[in-house]
């Protein structure tokens, strides 16, 4: 073996296995690559001039991995940053069109909702957001800038997202909150869990939740006027209950069911033992209809579970 050619060996064992392109793809660039090499004069055997076959294996390696590279490119451009999930009433983006259910949103879209309307949308990394009716946002990377009405938004582990309104940005940090625009400049954030950060021209307002109990902020400009308390199964929190999609039940297991139900009316999952969290991962619900047609007591009996108050503001599961 030469220098060169454990030079060669070298690089491609740092480099690591990558994903095979093509057969097809394999075979076009492999039969050119030999067919220019046997088109080369022959010349006399010796060991400076003799073309090591390492080298040539690694030529058509690096040749149908670029090759692989170049086509598949094009297919990891996902200018979508969201898509709308449901639609209840009217929904209208950008220069007015109707707007239904599954259209994707890129940087820029906008949607407004009309005295009737209100919507759902989800951006790729996971991030729900409802509007509420007669609302306008524009959608950006993260991002929803709000400039009439109110959002509701509900991260849920997703990447943070920021709700700019004219006056101040509002950044989660792993919540549920709402952001709401009012006339003359005045504005209010409602944390239902986790922690915000209100961030204007010439303050920052942290908010936080704990125990099931969050706060209201009301600010008049970039003023902050005044802040009291609220639980997160208060009733204001049930109009964005009017904006999402229900959840399928059949084929949902039963935890996340349960996880679903409990950040949709603000309680907090508790599990009588691990053994009952861990058959309700497993427990499937069957033919149950929808989170909006069906209860939750007989939903959970269907798959031998019982559901119990723990404290104002908990849930309780346990075997039937």
């Amino acid at each position: 073996m030469t220098e060169n050619d454990q030079d060669i060996e070298q690089l491609l064992t740092a480099a690591g296995q990558r994903r095979p392109p093509p057969e097809d793809m394999r075979a076009r660039v492999y039969a050119h690559t030999l067919a220019a090499w046997e088109a080369l004069p022959a010349r006399p055997s010796r060991p400076s001039q003799r073309v090591p076959w390492l080298a040539l294996a690694a030529t058509v390696l690096i040749g149908v991995t670029a090759a692989s590279f170049w086509f598949r490119a094009p297919l990891n451009v996902t200018p979508e940053l969201a898509e709308v999930t449901f639609v209840r009433g009217t929904l209208h983006a950008d220069n007015g069109e109707v707007a239904s259910r599954g259209r994707l949103l890129e940087a820029e879209s906008v949607l407004t909702t009309p005295a009737d309307g209100m919507a759902s949308i989800r951006f790729r990394t996971g991030a729900r957001v409802v509007l509420d009716v007669s609302s306008r946002v524009v959608i950006g990377s993260n991002a929803v800038e709000l400039t009439a009405g109110r959002v509701y938004v509900d991260a849920d582990g997703a990447a943070r997202l920021t709700v700019v309104t004219p006056e101040f940005e509002v950044r989660d940090i792993g919540t549920q909150f709402e952001v709401g625009v009012g006339p003359a400049g005045s504005a209010w954030v409602a944390l239902r869990e986790g922690r915000v950060d209100v961030q204007s021209a010439d303050q920052r307002v942290s908010m936080m939740a704990r125990d099931g109990v969050g706060e209201l902020a009301r600010f008049e400009g970039t003023a902050l006027a005044r802040r009291e308390a609220l639980t997160s199964t208060d009733v204001r929190w049930q109009w964005q209950r009017e904006g999402r999609a229900p959840l399928q039940l059949d084929g949902t297991s039963v935890y996340e069911y349960l996880h679903w139900m409990a950040r949709d009316t603000g309680h907090q999952l508790q599990f009588a033992s691990r053994a009952v969290e861990q058959r309700a991962r497993l427990e499937y619900l069957q033919g149950a209809g929808t989170s909006d047609e069906t209860t939750m007591e007989d939903a959970l009996r269907t798959a031998r579970f019982k559901l119990t108050a723990a404290g104002a503001r908990g849930w309780l599961v346990d075997f039937l």
